[in-house]
């Protein structure tokens, strides 16, 4: 079942619904990947109602630090069509950020330039934090206003 991610972004009230299955692999992805930076494309649809599902997460070919994750997203059309599933944006990680999982200035600059339309990001939270019990947490933004959007 899609969780439900609430009216998010600036100031859009469009709702994002995303595949609880794809967010825990990313999770098991981006602790593999810790303490480095971790990035997937995210696919889905964009309904009539102007919500959007996220129904798969896909590997991107990407260098990482502990700070910083970059792609080429040159190579990354976003809104192109692929088997019903449309490419939405980009989900990255945030390590040792404790729960705070909201975009930084550069991610909502880089989601921008990519023309990405939703973008996401998942807290990971330090070795020591996880032995407490803190866990990874993901949420979702619009990364930009709707406008033109390809439909599925």
């Amino acid at each position: 079942m899609p969780k439900h991610y609430g009216q998010l972004g600036k100031g859009q009230g469009a709702k994002i619904y995303v595949s609880q299955k794809a967010v825990k692999g990313m999770n098991r992805k981006a602790l593999m990947m810790y303490p480095k930076e971790y990035v997937e494309s995210l696919w889905g649809t964009v309904n009539k109602d102007g919500s959007i599902s996220v129904k798969e997460f896909h590997p991107v070919q990407h260098t990482a630090t502990k700070a910083s994750v970059d792609f080429d997203g040159k190579e990354m059309t976003f809104g192109e069509k692929y088997g019903g599933l449309v490419r939405l944006g980009t989900i990255h990680s945030h390590p040792d950020q404790g729960d705070e999982c909201s975009p930084s200035e550069l991610d909502w600059k880089s989601s921008n330039d990519h023309k990405e339309l939703v973008t996401g990001i998942i807290a990971v939270p330090s070795r020591a934090e996880r032995k407490k019990g803190s866990r990874s947490r993901a949420q979702f933004y619009m990364a930009r206003a709707m406008g033109k959007v390809v439909r599925t």
